[in-house]
Order: C-alpha cells, then sequence, then structure tokens
C-alpha cells in the first residue's frame, strides 16, 4: 500500500501514516499565542455569547380599559369631551417596543378619563341644585 504513494507525500507513506502525525489535531511543536488551548474556552464561532432571552410585552389591559372607559364617556357625553383619553390610549397602544413611554401615555389616559369623570360629577350636582332650587 504504500507504494502506491510517492516519497515527496512525506517519509514513504500515505496520509495518517508514519511520519504525518497521526490524524487530526494540532501538529507537536506548535503553540497557540496568549495561552489558548484548542478546545477550550468558549466555541460560539467567533460571534461572541448570546443575548439573553427577551422578555415579554408588559401587559395592555390597563391601556385597552382606558381607552375603552374614554371612549364610553366621549359617546354618553355629547361628543367631544374626552377625544385627548382617546388619543393617549391609541399612542399608548402603538407604543409596542417603548414600555416606559407606554406606561407614561396610559397614564396620561387615565389622568384624563378621572378629570372628566370629575366634571362630569360636579356638573351632575350643580344640574341638580339648580333642579332643586327651582321653584
Amino acid at each position: 500500500m504504500s507504494s502506491q504513494w510517492p516519497p515527496e507525500y512525506g517519509n514513504g507513506g500515505p496520509p495518517g501514516g508514519a511520519g504525518w502525525g497521526g490524524g487530526y489535531g494540532q501538529p507537536s511543536g506548535y503553540d497557540q499565542p496568549g495561552g489558548y488551548g484548542q478546545g477550550g474556552g468558549w466555541s460560539g464561532g467567533g460571534y461572541g455569547p448570546p443575548y439573553p432571552p427577551a422578555s415579554p410585552p408588559p401587559s395592555k389591559g390597563s391601556t385597552i380599559f382606558a381607552l375603552v372607559v374614554a371612549i364610553v364617556i366621549t359617546v354618553l357625553c355629547c361628543g367631544a369631551t374626552n377625544i385627548v383619553g382617546i388619543v393617549f390610549a391609541a399612542i399608548a397602544l402603538s407604543k409596542d417596543r417603548e414600555p416606559d413611554q407606554a406606561e407614561k401615555f396610559t397614564r396620561w389616559a387615565w389622568l384624563c378619563n378621572l378629570i372628566h369623570i370629575g366634571l362630569l360629577a360636579i356638573g351632575a350636582v350643580v344640574i341638580g341644585i339648580i333642579i332643586a332650587t327651582s321653584p
């Protein structure tokens, strides 16, 4: 079998035979620079460690409820009394990638809703007093 390999391929033998180092791996006499051995450390292909998994997006239940309350206030109160609350809630729903911004706009939507509910309560009390004191 060694006769079919010419002598210039290394001591007259086939690869892996005599004179070829005997298989895979780093040939003896070669050292890795920097103290890194073969197969040691993180073997990620040179791309660095993977990112941690993304956290789930925050719940939108409060934002959706704020939108529903704003729409109900607007419909029941003859028109454009709480358009601002609807706009803030809609903007909060559109902020999927920015949870801090979504939380801020949800807070503003709830603030608008509470202000409008307070104004409606004050208006109802005033109308009730006017009706009760009229002759």
